[in-house]
């Protein structure tokens, strides 16, 4: 994956951009969410707001210990970790 090619998109239309199930998307995991999102935040009307669901993601991967997982460990996850800092609203 390359990234998003947005040459043809001249004026952003868009106010949004909403994610889900990237756990299941293993072309689209790590740096390429990172592309995706840092590509797609261009077409966005004042820069957006960008957001990504988990919901659905299995249990075992949120859940450490019995406990949520920390910021920390979620910024070290390797398929949503290099792409949280282009996520406005995780949920």
């Amino acid at each position: 994956v390359t990234g998003v090619d947005t040459s043809a998109m001249s004026t952003p239309l868009y106010g949004a951009l909403l994610f889900g199930y990237p756990h299941l998307m293993p072309l689209i995991q790590g740096q390429a969410l990172a592309r995706l999102f840092h590509e797609g935040r261009k077409v966005l009307l004042n820069r957006g707001i960008i957001a990504l669901d988990l919901n659905g993601v299995p249990e075992i991967s949120l859940v450490r210990a019995g406990a949520l997982r920390s910021l920390n460990d979620l910024r070290h996850d390797r398929v949503i970790g290099p792409a949280l800092q282009h996520v406005d609203i995780l949920h």
